[in-house]
């Protein structure tokens, strides 16, 4: 098991899943507004799917 061990892809798969939350909210925030308007709701309960 520790031949395959190669510390750069450690490193890579790391900062990969450390940067997955911060992309997929930088994608999400743009689109509320048409959540927004396609389910007829307010601001606040468009705003609580984000924390979901």
């Amino acid at each position: 098991m520790t031949e395959n061990f190669h510390p750069r892809r450690s490193v890579f798969l790391l900062g990969s899943l450390s940067a997955f939350g911060a992309l997929s909210i930088d994608m999400y925030l743009p689109s509320l507004p048409t959540l927004q308007q396609h389910f007829q709701v307010n601001q606040f309960a468009i705003q609580l799917t984000l924390a979901a």
